[in-house]
Parts: C-alpha cells; structure tokens; sequence
C-alpha cells in the first residue's frame, strides 16, 4: 500500500556507505536504509535499481523526489554533478542540484561537490559539503572542521564560506595495507579488537617523524616475524595510529582554534583518542545528524526554487 506520509528521500551515498532517509511533511523520520552499497561496489546502471527496490519495499510513491549527496554525484557514479567553486556559501550547494534522468520519471536530484582549483593544492570533496551545512545550521561555529572517512577532510571555513581545504587518503591506505599489501598476513584475524595502547604508540611514533612513514608501515611486518607474541589487534590499532597520525601532523602547524570533529562510531573515538593525546581542543560531532539536517536544508531550497514541494 502506498505510503501517503512520505514527503521526501534524503540519501547520503559515499564511496563505501549508503544512508537513506525517508521523511514525512513534520521531517519526522519514516523508515532508515543504511548499508554498505557505496559507489565503489556499483555500475552506473545500478543506482535507481537500487533506490527503486528500496522505495518500493516501503511502498514510497513515484512522485516522491529523491535529494542525494556525495560520490553518486562524481563522474564515476550515477550522475556527474559538477563542482562549486572555492570559496563558495554554503547554501549555494542547495541553488546547484542537479537532475537525473530516471526510467521511472521520478524527481531526482543530486548535489555539486566543491572544489579547489588551485594549482600547487587542487582538491575536490563530495558530500562532507553537506555535512558542512548541517553544522552551520546546528550553529556549529568552528573555524575548522575535520572530517574522517575513506579520504579525510580538513576544511577552512570562514564568514560561512568553505574558503581552502585538504584531503587524506587515510581511511583507504588502511584498507589497501591491510586487504593488498605484505601488512594482510600480519593484519588479519582481529582487526575488530582495538587495542588504544598500540594505537597512540604509532600516533606518537610518526608526529615526531612523520617523513619516517613508509620505513614505520615495514616495522610493523618485520616486528610481527621478530616477536609473534604481538597480536594482531595491536598491529591493527598501531597502524591506525601511524596513519591517522601522518595526518594530523600535516595539519598541525595550521590548528589554531578548537577542531570540530565531524564523525561517529570507532573512527570518532580514534581520532579523539588523538587529539586528546596531542593536546588539540576538538568538539565531537555526530555525522549522521548532520547529513540530515544538511540534506533537509537543502531540499527546501532545492524545490521551492523549482515550484514543486
């Protein structure tokens, strides 16, 4: 039966997750779809299969419109939605949607991603923009944001705009080490079991000698041959904190207020464990609270601009 108090479809689709919201008219949520059908497991031709499949299991209307942000709008995934510009507002993203083309005639909308066209540091993001914008309307005023994932985020905001930000492929270097490197054998088996001792020993090992990162990575094969007494959970964490470590002291130098640190989960508590251990004032925010919001904010301006909704 269909559902008439289905107003809107929120989606946040990365490179490995997919969050899908289904709001009401009250912006109460109906039904929640969280899973890992991220753009790197898909073909173009796979996204409204997907989302189609989904809708109709909670019997969602075809004239429900569908806002989505992140990697489904990158040149690889349903739709190339284009980039803004640095330094861009925030509510721009909202003025940018752009249209697919659906077989079902459904009204779906992607957002642009940012980028920074700046020759000695080009970047491009997709999706943490809009988490950006949940925080700023949450009335999260940081200066600097830090955003965990599959490729980190450290962004500069100023005056409500994204002025200049950084990316590091943190997140994926720990899955191409652990899954397709000499580091699988000595890896596997425990890499559930945090061990927070292991974690800041690698985090202080490489912030005093973060040029020292590939010949630190081998240390942890060599030492697994030398001393099998160590786990494989404390291999895990230290290279966690190798990895997370190389990227904070890239930005350490440029840190001059409290970070607000945008994330949840284990990865949150790392990056807490952190900062808390190299002395930065952080904030810890919850990121899927602020997708939502973001989402929701920019779906308002997304269709009333266009006369629908």
């Amino acid at each position: 039966m269909p559902r008439q108090d289905i107003t809107k479809i929120l989606i946040d689709w990365g490179t490995s997750s997919f969050r899908l919201w289904c709001l009401t008219a009250s912006g109460e949520i109906a039904e929640e779809n969280l899973s890992g059908q991220g753009m790197k497991f898909l073909d173009s031709n796979d996204y409204e299969t997907i989302l189609e499949a989904i809708l109709s299991d909670y019997g969602v209307p075809l004239d429900v419109p569908v806002l989505i942000c992140g990697m489904a709008g990158a040149k690889q995934g349903w739709k190339d939605a284009g980039y803004l510009d640095t330094p861009c507002t925030l509510n721009d993203i909202a003025h940018n949607a752009c249209r697919v083309e659906t077989q079902c005639e459904r009204d779906v909308r992607i957002l642009p991603g940012l980028a920074q066209r700046d020759t000695d540091r080009p970047d491009v993001m997709r999706g943490e923009e809009t988490l950006l914008l949940g925080a700023a309307l949450n009335e999260q005023n940081h200066s600097l944001y830090c955003l965990p994932g599959t490729h980190s985020k450290w962004v500069f905001l100023e005056n409500g705009q994204v002025s200049a930000f950084s990316t590091f492929m943190t997140g994926e270097l720990f899955e191409l080490l652990s899954e397709h490197s000499t580091l699988k054998s000595v890896l596997a088996g425990e890499e559930a079991n945090f061990d927070k001792q292991a974690f800041l020993s690698g985090l202080d090992a490489i912030f005093k000698a973060p040029d020292d990162l590939t010949q630190a990575l081998f240390k942890l094969r060599a030492s697994s041959l030398l001393w099998s007494s160590e786990n494989s959970a404390s291999r895990s964490s230290r290279l966690s904190g190798l990895l997370i470590g190389a990227e904070i002291a890239s930005m350490h130098q440029k840190i001059d207020a409290t970070v607000g640190l945008v994330a949840n989960g284990v990865l949150g508590k790392m990056y807490m464990f952190a900062f808390d251990h190299l002395e930065i004032t952080s904030d810890l925010i919850d990121s899927k609270h602020l997708a939502l919001t973001g989402l929701s904010h920019a779906a308002q301006i997304t269709w009333e601009n266009n006369g629908t909704i």
